[in-house]
């Protein structure tokens, strides 16, 4: 059951994430299309870029303090896990004490005293800490939704793009998730580190920039990918199935609304 710790308020991260993410893109996209002096239908690469960056930094002051409840309940059963496998085999009296220390560890890893914790530690501001380099993260969604628009118009004919094949959405958008979370990582990480703490409770960085330059140092180029391939293969996934049931979801809603207006407009045809 360990694989899935935090998995509750790491899918209460995810889900207001993705909902306020797409609700903003599409807002701001149709702001822009509005205002734009050019009839062209589809928009630059440096404007969707740009429009995603923007929707992304607003979804993620919204979550990011329960991203940093997400990170510190992960952590710390990380580290109740390693008591838990210390008890196995030690003598009964050395077994209880170790059972004790992890029963401490399983009470730090309630959300309330993660909580009191982070306010303990930096105040009310400590649940947005690490959201500058949340906020430079927020070009990974845009790139996502740029390269997956990109594939569909190198991948498909005119007549399939606006809703493609189910197995395409997911081959694509997953693809495309893939290739941003690649060009990111270094990002994804530096965010990671700044919202998790050492086993003694200090700060280990101080910004994004001094935990990749301290990881370069320590570990060289190679160090600051370190996990990349679970990252992409995780990313793989989850964008492809986000993005399925987006254009899944929005195709519904349209059919749902011309239902609608045909049921409204056949009393009228009759009369």
């Amino acid at each position: 059951m360990s694989l899935y710790d935090a998995l509750g308020s790491d899918t209460l991260s995810t889900l207001p994430s993705n909902f306020l993410f797409f609700l903003c893109h599409s807002t701001l996209h149709k702001a822009w299309a509005a205002r734009r002096s050019s009839k062209a239908k589809t928009f630059s690469a440096l404007e969707e870029i740009a429009l995603g960056s923007i929707a992304g930094m607003a979804a993620k002051l919204v979550v990011t303090p329960i991203s940093q409840i997400t990170v510190r309940q992960q952590s710390t059963s990380s580290r109740a896990n390693k008591v838990s496998a210390k008890v196995r085999g030690k003598a009964p009296e050395k077994a209880q004490e170790d059972s004790d220390s992890e029963d401490e560890e399983a009470g730090e890893n309630s959300i309330t005293q993660i909580c009191n914790d982070i306010i303990a530690e930096r105040g009310w501001r400590g649940f947005w800490s690490g959201y500058k380099s949340a906020a430079m993260l927020s070009l990974m969604p845009s790139l996502t939704m740029y390269i997956f628009a990109l594939l569909k118009i190198l991948l498909l004919p005119k007549s399939k793009r606006e809703h493609p094949p189910i197995m395409i959405t997911f081959l694509t958008s997953a693809s495309a998730g893939g290739v941003a979370a690649a060009l990111t990582y270094p990002l994804i990480l530096a965010k990671t580190r700044l919202q998790s703490r050492s086993s003694s409770g200090k700060r280990q960085y101080t910004s994004a920039t001094d935990c990749l330059q301290k990881i370069y140092a320590r570990y060289g180029l190679k160090g600051i990918y370190t996990g990349l391939q679970v990252q992409i293969l995780k990313t793989f996934f989850s964008q492809g199935i986000t993005l399925l049931f987006k254009e899944r979801i929005e195709l519904l809603f349209i059919l749902a609304l011309l239902r609608a207006r045909r049921g409204r407009l056949g009393p009228l045809a009759k009369a």
